[in-house]
């Protein structure tokens, strides 16, 4: 069902994927952009 308590979980579980993969978010932007796509989000 979607409702809050399931955004709040979705929200948190995106949150520490892109904590755990700013590193990479960030190689990955260094290719085509300024290289702060992992620090920005």
């Amino acid at each position: 069902m979607l409702d809050t308590d399931f955004f709040r979980r979705w929200m948190t579980a995106v949150a520490a994927s892109v904590e755990r993969e700013a590193n990479h978010l960030t190689e990955l932007d260094s290719a085509i952009g300024d290289a702060d796509h992992g620090s920005n989000l």
